[in-house]
């Protein structure tokens, strides 16, 4: 890492840490809006975003090569409140939640009926959402004092009829900034649905230049036929292009403004990014730095009009031409090009960028070649190098790929970043073929985000329906039992009773897609990003609106299959075939949460098999759910509909969000206790190694998973201290997808060391974990999430 790099890593960590950071998102938005009313919804939508790109603060930060910024959008938002002045306000947001919960008998219900984005699906729920401290959106303290003031608080109130996780939802509700509830309500009421977990086409718009992009539109504009609806499409389309070529036009001017106060060396840098943003402004990308300064600012744009999780797709193919071009001719070094990388990741990283952003390398092109390359390389290296939690990235596996594509992940692996993880093209390509795509969009998949999988540029936002969590389904499965409604006689009526439930979870979650699917029509647009989505242009129609080539992903989350295999296989050990419990004796354990006995719950703890130890009896209870769970969401696509529901076997943080109001289960877990992780085994129970660990997995059924997978393995760094252990992880990455693995997520963790963060956070700022299909620095967790990472298995060989 040379000496730029370094000086704007340690910048980018400060401004991190500087406090709370409001928005003039707003402020900006609701200036337009305010002025348009009575104009039509899509209108409104590109005037909206053309005002904000026209107005909104610009920021040039130090030492960068590549412009745009956050951050002027975004400023520190003034002094931090002194925490005796907080603790104050947290005593009376829990005093006034204690009494309306009295008076009500519950909980007040969250907003509803509108149209959400993927996080406001959750902040309204039971549960707390605020997890991390990413996901703090538009807090008025910091994420470090929420957490002060959840744990005091949990204590003030120990003695009350409250529980730990309302503590922590209601204050995070509580702390946070107020834009005005006129300005909400403008904004709200649009509504305001922006681009969210999807990558747009910057590859596209590089190659084709916003000058030749507005003479389409014109083009389009000038048929005869049009109908009404297309011309107002082509109207927002041209406003929004015109306002990104003005906005790039802007920042070319706040550089030369900025040079003006720099010495000799930076005013030339700073001269030369103005005149690559002069030029870029109508015209394509003619180089690569132009190519990763324009595709910055475009993501850059999408994300000042509240776009978010966007992720960069398959970067090193729509810039491969680029940089093989520039360092054959010349014009630029690999060191050079490396440098341009390293700012571009540093750049992910930035305050109010650190959205799970994703990029995905390797594996295969759309006509079936090798897509490995020394652009593939290059971004490892950075990722290697530069041990950064963003962007996430996924790697590609083929049987077509070199073998230094594995070498080059464990070095990665190595370096304690948690990336990349990787990704197996021979599943997923065959799935994708069973959801009615041909060879060349299915060959094209990405992880969008964390690790749900679509086609780059051409679907519009990723859909989302309640989660399920495998082991709650069991409460539903005893409630019916406690009511007489079933007899569970035995083990098959039990499983099938489950079965039932799951199936019910799974339809309830499609009749939810087609509600919001029902919602979209006439509400939805982003003028923005539909200009970088293929299809629109050519039907002269939104995104949102039938315009993208393909249509969105439903996605049916699943997630605790650890626990709910455990559990399941402690049902039919214990009650059915060992005869220890009767099914009502279990019912009434589980209800009590254990309460009076603690022998019993040992014992089903330690006397019950659990999955990730290649144990043919659980690991059968395993693939059983999950074939149910998969089988039933592929079955409800009709033949060559244009939406498509679909599987993802990924749980976010949601193993802590719904164990917090999960009962207890028959594994011995107590209630509110952590469910197990994705598609992980119970936290600390897979004792027999990583090769029984990922021979479990390997028993199951992948191939009806559609919309993502997710599988951790938490690995000691001891084991790669030497060549020996390196060659051993390696062979056992490259058995597991050889052998029909879908993902794997291989991530270094010291287990002192995390116990020692949470004690001293401020000495482990850079410490990163993987969470979910994410990885974070692990003193931004919620300690709840960090006790969990630090009882998940550490593997040595």
């Amino acid at each position: 890492m040379n000496e730029r790099i370094e000086a704007m890593k340690k910048n980018i960590e400060a401004l991190n840490h500087a406090g709370v950071r409001k928005t003039f998102f707003y402020e900006l938005a609701f200036c337009s809006l305010a002025g348009t009313r009575g104009e039509s919804i899509q209108m409104r939508r590109a005037k909206a975003q053309a005002y904000i790109l026209d107005n909104a603060p610009l920021a040039v930060l130090p030492y960068e090569l590549i412009a745009g910024s956050m951050t002027g959008l975004c400023p520190v938002a003034g002094e931090d409140i002194p925490y005796p002045e907080q603790r104050g306000k947290a005593i009376r947001i829990v005093s006034d939640y204690l009494s309306a919960k009295k008076q009500a008998g519950q909980q007040p219900c969250g907003d509803r009926g509108r149209v959400k984005t993927f996080e406001e699906e959750f902040t309204t729920k039971k549960s707390r959402w605020t997890l991390m401290g990413r996901v703090y959106h538009d807090g008025s303290i910091t994420f470090e004092d929420l957490q002060k003031l959840i744990a005091d608080m949990q204590e003030e109130f120990r003695d009350e009829d409250i529980e730990k996780y309302e503590i922590g939802r209601e204050l995070e509700r509580g702390f946070k900034i107020d834009y005005g509830e006129d300005v909400r309500r403008e904004i709200d009421s649009l509504p305001w649905f922006a681009a969210n977990h999807l990558s747009l086409n910057y590859g596209r718009i590089i190659r084709q230049g916003l000058g030749p992009l507005l003479d389409a539109i014109d083009g389009r504009l000038r048929r005869e036929a049009l109908s009404g609806e297309q011309r107002e499409y082509y109207l927002c389309a041209k406003t929004v292009a015109q306002a990104a070529s003005r906005f790039i036009g802007r920042y070319a001017a706040k550089l030369r403004e900025c040079s003006r106060h720099e010495d000799a060396s930076r005013k030339r840098e700073l001269g030369e990014m103005a005149d690559i943003c002069e030029a870029i402004t109508l015209r394509p990308a003619r180089s690569f730095r132009e190519a990763v300064q324009f595709t910055w600012l475009l993501h850059i744009m999408a994300s000042f009009c509240w776009s978010s999780a966007l992720s960069f797709g398959r970067f090193d193919q729509y810039m491969r031409e680029y940089y093989e071009r520039d360092i054959s001719s010349g014009v630029i070094s690999k060191n050079e090009a490396k440098e341009l990388l390293c700012c571009l990741w540093l750049k992910v990283n930035e305050p109010k960028m650190r959205t799970v952003q994703s990029m995905t390398l390797g594996g295969i092109t759309p006509d079936g070649a090798d897509a490995a390359n020394g652009l593939t390389a290059l971004c490892l290296e950075v990722t290697r190098e530069m041990r950064l939690p963003y962007p996430n990235i996924g790697l590609r596996f083929s049987s077509k790929n070199p073998d230094w594509l594995y070498d080059m992940a464990i070095e990665s692996i190595k370096a304690g970043s948690g990336q990349p993880m990787l990704l197996n093209d021979a599943v997923w390509t065959a799935n994708l073929k069973k959801l009615g795509y041909g060879d060349q969009y299915a060959n094209d998949y990405y992880n969008m985000g964390c690790v749900e999988i679509m086609i780059p540029g051409k679907q519009p936002n990723w859909g989302v329906t309640d989660p399920i969590a495998f082991p709650m389904l069991f409460e539903d499965v005893f409630s019916g039992y406690r009511a007489g409604e079933t007899e569970l006689s035995s083990y098959d009526s039990f499983f099938r009773e489950y079965c039932s439930v799951l199936e019910k979870a799974v339809l309830a979650d499609k009749a939810e897609a087609d509600s919001k699917i029902a919602q979209i029509p006439g509400r939805c647009f982003d003028p923005l990003a539909s200009l970088m989505i293929d299809g629109c242009l050519e039907k002269g129609c939104d995104m949102f609106q039938g315009g993208s080539e393909l249509g969105p992903h439903w996605s049916f989350y699943a997630y605790g299959l650890g626990t709910a295999a455990d559990a399941m296989a402690s049902v039919k050990k214990h009650v059915y075939e060992d005869g220890r419990f009767s099914i009502g004796q279990m019912a009434e354990i589980l209800q009590s949460n254990f309460a009076g006995n603690e022998e019993i719950r040992l014992f089903l703890e330690n006397r019950t098999p659990h999955y990730g130890n290649d144990q043919d009896d659980v690991d059968a209870v395993a693939r059983a759910i999950l074939s149910k769970m998969c089988g039933t969401a592929l079955r409800l696509n009709a033949p060559h509909a244009r939406d498509k529901y679909v599987s993802t076997l990924f749980g976010y943080f949601f193993h802590i969000y719904h164990g917090e109001i999960t009962g207890a289960t028959a594994n011995g877990r107590r209630r509110g206790e952590p469910l197990s992780d994705s598609m992980g085994p119970s936290q600390g129970k897979d004792t027999s190694g990583p090769t029984n660990l990922l021979n479990s997995v390997l028993k199951l059924d992948h191939g009806e998973v559609t919309g993502g997978y997710a599988l951790n393995l938490k690995i000691s760094p001891e084991i790669i201290k030497n060549e020996a252990g390196t060659r051993a992880l390696k062979a056992l990455l490259q058995a597991y997808i050889m052998d029909g693995g879908p993902q794997l997520q291989a991530y270094l963790v010291d287990a002192q060391a995390l116990r020692q963060a949470k004690l001293e956070p401020e000495k482990y700022q850079n410490l990163i974990v993987r969470v979910g299909g994410y990885c974070e620095y692990f003193v931004n967790l919620d300690a709840s999430l960090q006790d969990e990472i630090i009882a998940r298995t550490a593997y040595g060989f």
